[in-house]
């Protein structure tokens, strides 16, 4: 569940994961399971509110996946305290590219762990806030074998029209699907469902760009970005869903 992020479920683990040293074969995966990855950066208050939500409203079977991205601060021993999620502390290399990068290669490393049916990418700003969100998402996979993968865009609480419309002028967009190269899941007549904002926004809360607006010392955001996010921030937090999940510490238990 992944926004301009990796919000997306996928039908099976992929054999071709540069991670796993043994491919695992689709019919050796869990069925009727789902693998939830989520990859902290020193993001400790959103990392425990994006926890504990998942726990809260996630009635579907699954196990969850944090993969630490070498944050070095309390957000790493906050996880190490948890005993009901798999920890992966990653440690980068010293020439490695950018953040994007290492978020991507986090996402390796729990797939290379995934042995379940269905595998769940979301970021740590990502909150949840509906109970069967899950179970309706990995829906979309029953009425139509061949999805392959379910996810969204970036979700932002905005007026609607303000949505079209930026999605309407977005040329780059528009040159990405005219040039790009055609889908390797389409060759095996796999599709990918992109939900619109209206729906995925059902199930979830994205504080786009929180992550950087939190850690202002190693992102450059503008300061417009800055001011906006810090808006939705404050709009999401007063919700009555969130403050529950923010009090309720036995989540962590």
């Amino acid at each position: 569940m992944s926004p301009a992020t990796t919000r997306s479920i996928t039908n099976r683990c992929m054999e071709s994961a540069k991670s796993r040293k043994k491919p695992l074969l689709v019919s050796n995966l869990i069925k009727g399971k789902a693998t939830i990855c989520i990859v902290n950066y020193k993001t400790l208050d959103l990392t425990r509110l994006c926890l504990r939500s998942v726990r809260k409203f996630t009635k579907y079977p699954c196990e969850v996946i944090v993969v630490d991205n070498n944050s070095q601060d309390e957000s790493l021993e906050y996880l190490k305290s948890l005993n009901w999620i798999c920890l992966i502390e990653r440690h980068p290399k010293p020439d490695e590219p950018g953040a994007g990068f290492a978020h991507g290669a986090a996402l390796d490393l729990a797939l290379a762990r995934c042995n379940t049916e269905f595998f769940v990418s979301m970021h740590s700003d990502v909150i949840v806030h509906k109970d069967r969100w899950l179970t309706d998402l990995i829906g979309y996979f029953d009425s139509d074998k061949s999805v392959a993968c379910v996810g969204s865009g970036k979700i932002e609480l905005k007026p609607k029209w303000r949505v079209y419309l930026q999605k309407a002028t977005d040329l780059k967009a528009l040159k990405r699907k005219v040039f790009r190269d055609p889908q390797l899941l389409t060759k095996f007549r796999y599709h990918n469902v992109e939900l619109p904002f209206s729906v995925m926004g059902q199930f979830i809360y994205h504080l786009a760009h929180a992550t950087q607006v939190v850690n202002p010392q190693e992102f450059n955001l503008r300061k417009r970005a800055i001011k906006k996010c810090n808006r939705l921030i404050y709009k999401v937090m007063s919700s009555a869903i969130v403050q529950s999940v923010l009090v309720d510490d036995s989540l962590d238990r």
